[in-house]
């Protein structure tokens, strides 16, 4: 969002100001990283699945979390492991209420969406 915005500029409110000449050249380059994405996600996945069929999943699942905690320590520190914790916790929320996680999306999404519209 913040490169469309530097693309569009900031003179005029957002829906009311005409893209700039390179506008279909982003465009472009999300359609062909998206189709890339696309197609080397599909091929990684089989190839993962492959490659752990034959393993404990729950030993590749602790060991997942603990990199994970790992790489939020050494590159955010303390106050990432503070906000993994936190989104950990508000992530168990939905399951124990009965809805589904899709609702947290708002908690990111609405502030987002408020700052760029302000």
């Amino acid at each position: 969002m913040l490169a469309v915005v530097d693309l569009m500029g900031d003179d005029l409110p957002l829906m009311q100001q005409f893209p700039s000449d390179h506008f279909a050249l982003l465009l472009l380059s999300v359609l062909l990283s998206a189709a890339t994405g696309f197609y080397l996600t599909l091929r990684a996945g089989r190839l993962f699945s492959k490659a752990v069929s034959n393993h404990d999943m729950g030993r590749i699942s602790k060991f997942i979390i603990v990199l994970v905690v790992v790489l939020v320590l050494v590159f955010n520190g303390v106050q990432g492991l503070l906000l993994l914790l936190a989104s950990t916790l508000l992530g168990l929320v939905p399951p124990k209420a009965g809805v589904g996680r899709v609702h947290l999306t708002g908690c990111l999404l609405i502030p987002v969406i408020i700052f760029f519209l302000w």
